[in-house]
């Protein structure tokens, strides 16, 4: 059987939070890429995990040119993300995190350096990596009921505001 590992890949800073547009825009180059194809979501007021499955460039995070077997390179990655922080669950003992990426049942102790670089790049912050021998996933966090998501009223916006109105002659 082949030796599988969990691997967290989160902000060096480990209090840093980041904001959702960056958390969209990871995910979003992890899909264009087709290294992760995200499928399944949880949404509450303060946090964000979605749930990808390997694509067909799963491969890339890990390694150079093409991967040819059948043996998938990862089981699942989730990505944390929001201002309601969770216990680190590997690495630093006592430590909340706010922003996460976890390759699970990955074939690979530690990512390439062009994605370290992607993570600085998209997200702003110096990546940290930890890993330890893979163990069952957890099941998917489900929103309680006392986490559901506020909907926001939009504004009106006013017409005719001093200066912002245009008429044409």
């Amino acid at each position: 059987m082949t030796q599988r590992y969990d691997v967290l890949v989160v902000p060096e800073d480990l209090n840093r939070k980041i904001a959702p547009a960056g958390a969209a825009a990871w995910l979003r180059s992890f899909a264009v890429s087709r290294a992760a194809l995200p499928y399944e979501e949880a949404i509450a007021e303060e946090w964000v995990e979605v749930y990808c499955k390997p694509g067909p460039s799963a491969h890339e995070p890990f390694m150079k040119g093409g991967y040819e077997s059948d043996v998938a390179v990862f089981d699942e990655v989730a990505v944390r993300f929001g201002t309601k922080g969770v216990p680190m669950p590997y690495g630093v003992k006592d430590q909340t995190i706010y922003f996460f990426v976890e390759f699970r049942g990955c074939l690979f102790k530690e990512p390439m350096g062009k994605f370290k670089n992607r993570f600085k790049d998209v997200l702003l912050a110096r990546p940290a990596v930890y890993w330890r021998e893979a163990e069952p996933a957890p099941p998917h966090r489900e929103v309680g009921e006392d986490e559901q998501p506020v909907e926001r009223k939009k504004k009106e916006v006013a017409s005719g505001v001093a200066g912002t109105t245009t008429e044409e002659w």
